[in-house]
């Protein structure tokens, strides 16, 4: 039996993948329609989704950084990024990671 893994802000499913080929039974949910989402998905708010019944639970909320807020308040986002915390391997580490700015009236 595989071990069953929530995915929350699923997106199109990137991440999903990685897991599923990793031995995971993968359930999918973003606020958004993901037409191609290629595992179970549930159009839900991953704040108020049920977390019972999963034994692994990834969370990937949008980076504030590349959003168009960012082009108005630089401020706030380079408070965010600098409280970053990145995990990689068996180590975490506080570091800003390099973002784009969106730009104003781009499409």
């Amino acid at each position: 039996m595989r071990p069953r893994l929530l995915d929350l802000f699923c997106g199109a499913g990137g991440a999903a993948m990685g897991y599923h080929r990793a031995g995971f039974e993968v359930v999918g949910v973003d606020i958004k329609p993901q037409p191609h989402y290629p595992f179970e998905f549930h159009q839900a708010d991953a704040m108020t989704y049920p977390l019972d019944g999963f034994d692994v639970i990834h969370a990937s909320p949008p980076c504030q950084g590349y959003s168009a807020l960012a082009a108005m308040h630089p401020d706030l986002c380079d408070q965010v990024v600098a409280r970053s915390v990145v995990v990689e391997g068996s180590f975490s580490s506080s570091r800003a990671l390099p973002r784009r700015r969106a730009t104003p009236g781009a499409a």
